[in-house]
């Protein structure tokens, strides 16, 4: 009959066994709290950005003069050139900001840009008066022609991009909504920060 010699070498002892279930339990603990740190970071960054976003929008809407953009009929005429200046002065503000421009309605109920200010010749994806916007969001397209106070659009994508965008009301010295400003924060900001931070 053969023996078999048992080396307890060869077999994982009760404290290794245990030492290795220790460190499965820490690195799923670790993971969670990772998890949950980063979802709670995520979640603050948003809402941050979105109320800087909407402070922004509100006081750009607050230079806007309704009476000017009511009277743009083409581009390029006196008062598109006056909105394009403004404008851009508020987009230079802030580097997070990628588009600041203006809307209407035509007789279809279509938006449509009216001045979309640029910053610089070669700028890409500006839109030209009179351009149709093709993909608005629901949450605009729901608040439109009753848009009292600044409204945040969570993060979006349309055919220009993905972003965090913003829009207030416009009104003309009659007290008439004639338009509405939108301002637009590339999503690459808030994804890069909660890269930056899931990383850490």
């Amino acid at each position: 009959m053969t023996q078999i010699n048992m080396n307890p070498n060869q077999y994982p002892t009760f404290r290794s066994r245990l030492a290795l279930v220790l460190i499965i339990l820490a690195a799923i603990f670790g993971a969670s709290i990772s998890s949950i740190l980063y979802i709670n970071f995520s979640k603050e960054l948003r809402n941050s950005l979105s109320h800087r976003l909407e402070n922004i929008t509100t006081l750009a809407g607050l230079q806007q003069n309704g009476d000017e953009l009511d009277n743009v009929h083409t581009q390029n005429d006196k008062y598109y050139n006056i909105i394009l200046e403004r404008n851009a002065k508020i987009k230079r503000s802030d580097p997070d900001l990628r588009f600041v421009y203006t809307l209407r309605k035509n007789k279809q109920g279509k938006m449509y840009f009216v001045v979309d200010a640029r910053i610089s010749p070669d700028e890409a994806d500006i839109s030209n008066y009179g351009d149709i916007y093709e993909k608005p969001s629901n949450i605009l397209i729901d608040h439109f022609d009753t848009m009292k106070n600044t409204i945040v659009v969570p993060i979006y994508t349309d055919e220009f991009g993905t972003f965090l965008s913003a829009y207030t009301p416009i009104f003309n010295s009659q007290g008439k909504q004639v338009g509405v400003l939108g301002v637009d924060m590339t999503a690459k900001t808030v994804l890069t920060k909660e890269r930056d931070y899931l990383i850490r």
